[in-house]
């Protein structure tokens, strides 16, 4: 089955880098900064990691990082990674509540990772799976999208000569919304265009709240003052 970013995974760095330029570096740059503080030394579990934006920095900086990433193109540019940085990170191509087998102390579900599960028994599978792998006292750092970006409709716009890219969301009922995604350039000498579109939900922080406490989570903080110039609320929490 295709995931989000399935067939354009081989230029999702190039695509983004393109379209928000310095503030997606200074965004990941901040992420890894928050991670450095809550957990200087240890071991990670990044879910949703994408093409390795954070899982790959934390490596280099010397944790023990596991990555999960249930899109079948996102996993293999982060093996592609690993082989031309010499990184040995397992990488597990499955969804979040299919991994089973690490104990860690922090996990990581950033940039929207659980606005993609639309369902609340997703949701809670999602969250009782993480519960699963952390350990006693781990901590869970995350985040969710507001609901301003919801209403924003379209999220960018980006043309130019050789390069184009277009984001923007539909609504088809009630908090569930589908996002597209399209977008042409050129790399490496080769042009390349493409379309993707799937579901993304607004989740109501007070009802994600309960379902935390009701897993069996306490939380630690929900302000992060370096990452207040985002569209998502980050929120930590810890395993009872």
């Amino acid at each position: 089955m295709n995931q989000p970013h399935d067939n354009w995974s081989k230029y999702y760095d190039f695509v983004y880098q393109n379209a928000l330029g310095d503030f997606y570096d200074n965004v990941t740059n901040k992420t890894l900064n928050v991670i450095n503080e809550l957990l200087p030394k240890g071991k990670v579990i990044d879910y949703g990691a994408g093409t390795g934006r954070i899982t790959i920095p934390l490596k280099k900086q010397g944790y023990k990082v596991i990555a999960v990433e249930r899109s079948s193109g996102m996993a293999s540019e982060i093996k592609k990674k690993c082989k031309d940085y010499c990184l040995d990170i397992p990488v597990h191509n499955c969804s979040i509540s299919e991994f089973n087998n690490e104990e860690v102390d922090l996990a990581l579900a950033l940039y929207e990772v659980f606005n993609y599960s639309i369902s609340e028994d997703e949701l809670k599978r999602n969250i009782v799976a993480i519960y699963n792998q952390l350990k006693p006292n781990g901590y869970l750092f995350f985040d969710l999208l507001e609901l301003w970006f919801f209403n924003l409709k379209e999220i960018i716009n980006v043309s130019l000569d050789d390069f184009s890219h277009r984001e923007w969301l539909t609504q088809r009922e009630e908090n569930i919304y589908t996002y597209h995604q399209q977008g042409r350039g050129v790399l490496s000498g080769s042009r390349f265009h493409f379309s993707d579109e799937f579901s993304i939900r607004y989740w109501d922080l007070k009802a994600v709240n309960d379902i935390f406490a009701e897993i069996g989570f306490e939380e630690v903080q929900n302000t992060f003052p370096q990452l207040s110039s985002v569209s998502s609320t980050y929120k930590l929490y810890k395993k009872l």
